[in-house]
């Protein structure tokens, strides 16, 4: 058994799951509960990447290691989502403990990503770890759990977070003391964006370089450190570099005067 599953296993146990059924082939090990059509599982990879497949398609992909939140972080977040279909397949529990509600997810931006076919939004995060949040659209989810205590729990809170939308990323909820005003090329033209003072950020990345302005990912290998990735904004195309700076000065501001108005 793989380190990652080893310790999904016993974290699962812990919190009072029932025991998994237990298939180890190369590549992949498998955590099930129940057999046949509908069964619930979560399968971890050797580097341990855990993709979560019990109530929804699916209802979580993160990974474990040393720098990430740990097994027993990640069975209390994804509580709601898996308890009630797990136990269902179990004639020992009748439900699974309540965990401890002061985990949170350790993340200064998430994205908000809707796939209206399927209704379905995902909470995306700076680590890449994508969690199933609700089928409404973003802007319906960020209503719906600001100022709640789940909302808190998966970093989508109006207390720290402001929502913006983004042409590429649906909504993000953006850390403001981390958001400045940046520009990207575009085709020609300069589109805005809001740059993040970490490394580590959602995807929709360019990177900027000393002056500001973005440079093209082919130029990332020889740079000899990393700067600030951005979010591209959905707003009309501007011209020149200062039209776009100022368009995402805009933004935020908006954006940030809404957070308030909100609390």
């Amino acid at each position: 058994m793989n380190s990652g599953g080893a310790e999904l296993r016993e974290a699962l146990i812990a919190a009072g799951y029932p025991e998994p059924d237990v298939f180890d082939e190369p590549g992949q090990l498998t955590l099930s509960w129940g057999a046949g059509v509908g069964v619930r599982e979560i399968c971890v990879s050797p580097s341990g990447l855990v993709t979560v497949w019990v109530a929804y398609t699916p209802d979580a992909v993160f990974a474990l290691g040393p720098s990430r939140q740990s097994a027993a972080d990640w069975v209390s977040l994804l509580h709601p989502l898996i308890a009630e279909p797990i136990a269902r397949t179990s004639e020992s529990i009748s439900r699974v403990v309540e965990p401890a509600a002061d985990v949170v997810r350790s993340a200064s931006v998430v994205r908000l990503e809707h796939d209206a076919d399927s209704a379905t939004t995902y909470a995306i995060y700076t680590d890449s770890a994508r969690v199933w949040v609700s089928p409404m659209s973003g802007p319906e989810t960020v209503a719906s759990l600001s100022g709640t205590a789940r909302g808190l729990q998966l970093g989508i809170s109006s207390d720290t977070l402001m929502a913006i939308p983004s042409a590429y990323s649906g909504t993000v909820m953006v850390n403001p003391g981390l958001a400045a005003a940046a520009a990207i090329a575009d085709r020609g033209l300069w589109s805005p964006a809001v740059a993040f003072r970490r490394n580590r950020v959602v995807s929709d990345r360019e990177m900027l370089n000393d002056e500001g302005r973005a440079m093209r990912p082919a130029l990332l290998c020889s740079l000899p450190r990393i700067c600030a990735p951005t979010i591209r904004l959905k707003t009309g195309e501007c011209s020149t570099y200062n039209d776009a700076i100022a368009a995402s000065e805009m933004l935020l501001r908006e954006a940030i005067a809404a957070n308030r108005v909100a609390e």
